[in-house]
């Protein structure tokens, strides 16, 4: 799984060890980014189970400190 940036350059990568889309490889690499980032910075992500990562950051407090 990758993250790449609005010009389609790779800027972080994850090896995916078990089949299919599992939440922790997603925010494996939301929290790699914000580290690397300004906290003045605004991000948007697009996923395609966005939905179901933003649940999880409300209900278990993922990322929250971003």
């Amino acid at each position: 799984m990758g993250l790449l940036c609005c010009h389609d350059r790779v800027l972080f990568l994850v090896n995916m060890t078990t089949l299919g889309e599992h939440q922790h490889y997603t925010f494996s690499l939301i929290e790699k980014l914000f580290k690397h980032l300004l906290s003045s910075y605004t991000v948007g992500i697009l996923y395609n189970i966005v939905c179901t990562l933003d649940r999880s950051c409300t209900k278990w407090d993922f990322l929250k400190e971003y």
